[in-house]
């Protein structure tokens, strides 16, 4: 009796553990946490992919330009000539002559009288050229900022296929330029050295301008 107890025992006994073991949860292999990929692979790409909307979104917004003053601006465009600028420097030329009334006192004090309006003339005709050669200038550099940015772009290509092994240099993106864009590169610099003779030419003007106007106020002072 004391047997078959034991026995029925222990068939319920392995009943309970067959049981247990079932209703186990297996274990589970440990992987390593879920973000363990490094950025080389599909999360670098997405981070490149979606990293320039992401600065644009963060990017700051301009501040509002600067303005010119209101007396400032009407002092601007009562000194920028603007139409008639060449007929403007041919009057300013011609007023630099005094003639042969350099002995009359009548004509002294009329060439006089016109002397410093065209120094002032000869000073506004040089301002004009030198606004608008750095307004010239920035356009150019907008020109040029794309040409240079094409030339930098191919010279890195080139060192990417290993055509070229050595660290690219300004001469070497200058001389790119000129290899890429020869007509509109030599067009921007000799306009760049044209503009800068030509203020060079309305600065002189003025020293003439201001000269003249020295000796016609001596040779005044002498006649009477």
């Amino acid at each position: 009796m004391r047997k078959r107890s034991q026995a029925v025992k222990t068939d319920l006994d392995a009943e309970v553990e067959k049981d247990d073991t079932e209703a186990a949860p297996k274990p589970v292999m440990n992987v390593g946490p879920v973000h363990k990929e490094k950025p080389g692979g599909e999360l670098k790409k997405e981070l490149a992919k979606g990293s320039r909307d992401i600065f644009d979104h963060a990017r700051a917004p301009l501040p509002d330009a600067p303005e010119m003053g209101e007396d400032y601006q009407r002092v601007l465009e009562t000194t920028y000539v603007g139409e008639g600028f060449y007929a403007a420097c041919q009057r300013c030329d011609a007023a630099l002559q005094v003639g042969e009334g350099r002995s009359d006192h009548g004509s002294l004090n009329t060439a006089l009288d016109l002397a410093e309006p065209n120094a002032r003339l000869a000073h506004n005709l040089w301002v004009t050229v030198a606004i608008d050669r750095k307004r010239f200038n920035l356009d150019q550099d907008i020109l040029v900022a794309a040409m240079r940015n094409e030339a930098t772009t191919a010279l890195q290509e080139e060192k990417a296929q290993g055509t070229r092994t050595k660290q690219i240099t300004e001469a070497d993106i200058a001389a790119q330029m000129q290899a890429m864009y020869p007509d509109a590169y030599r067009e921007a610099e000799m306009k760049r050295f044209e503009f800068e003779m030509i203020e060079r030419s309305m600065l002189n003007r003025v020293e003439v301008a201001m000269s003249k106007c020295r000796s016609v106020q001596t040779m005044f002072s002498k006649v009477r």
